[in-house]
């Protein structure tokens, strides 16, 4: 049945299908990267722009939890390490936007600010494998400088000197 149907069809179906059920629309884009390659360098950075969307929804729901409770069961915590790993992986195929990694630093630094989730090292490091330009360096101290801590101040002049090069501090 599917076969005959007309596009306009098809694309309402797969709207609804999204709208039924979370997982649909993270499925249909690793599908995406999957069958329908080689993606054209825009391609693939819109399809991994919004594959970060859909893994931090995965994580961001587990951590907020975290972070409310200070804790939570083992294999929620496994889940959102997992999670992590995925954006970790993500991240490391170096084909996301630097709109989408400076909107994703100031979304999850509203959880990362907490402080409460245990989750904090990870997420620190995601935040530093994810800058590669000066802007999202920047945008990344300026997230920094919100919340004032030592160790805050420590990361900001760590970033400074070895990624930004300014030796003054």
């Amino acid at each position: 049945m599917l076969q005959s149907l007309p596009v306009n069809d098809i694309l309402t179906l797969i709207d609804f299908l999204i709208k039924e059920n979370e997982d649909t629309k993270r499925l249909i884009l690793e599908w995406i990267q999957k069958h329908l390659g080689p993606l054209t360098p825009q391609e693939q950075v819109q399809v991994d722009d919004e594959l970060l969307w859909e893994y931090w929804t995965k994580t961001e729901e587990i951590i907020s939890e975290f972070n409310e409770y200070g804790g939570g069961p083992e294999d929620k915590e496994e889940e959102a390490y997992d999670w992590l790993e995925v954006i970790s992986n993500l991240i490391k195929k170096g084909s996301l936007s630097s709109q989408a990694k400076m909107d994703f630093i100031d979304e999850s630094f509203m959880e990362y600010d907490k402080g409460n989730s245990g989750f904090e090292d990870v997420l620190m490091d995601i935040f530093f494998d994810m800058c590669t330009t000066q802007e999202e360096w920047l945008f990344l101290i300026e997230n920094l400088q919100k919340k004032k801590s030592d160790w805050r101040d420590k990361l900001i002049n760590d970033i400074l000197k070895e990624h930004l090069h300014d030796n003054k501090n």
